[in-house]
């Protein structure tokens, strides 16, 4: 459940990454996101 929740969330980031940005980054960008949570949470806490 939990892991469609997440693709759920990323799919709402999609449009923006792709409208914010060139095509090439975003799939950068998601595949850095999905990598490491440890990062965000401890930058974020």
């Amino acid at each position: 459940m939990m892991r469609t929740r997440v693709a759920a969330a990323l799919f709402d980031f999609l449009p923006a990454l792709l409208l914010a940005q060139p095509p090439a980054s975003p799939l950068i960008r998601l595949s850095d996101f999905a990598r490491p949570p440890l990062h965000t949470q401890s930058a974020i806490s």
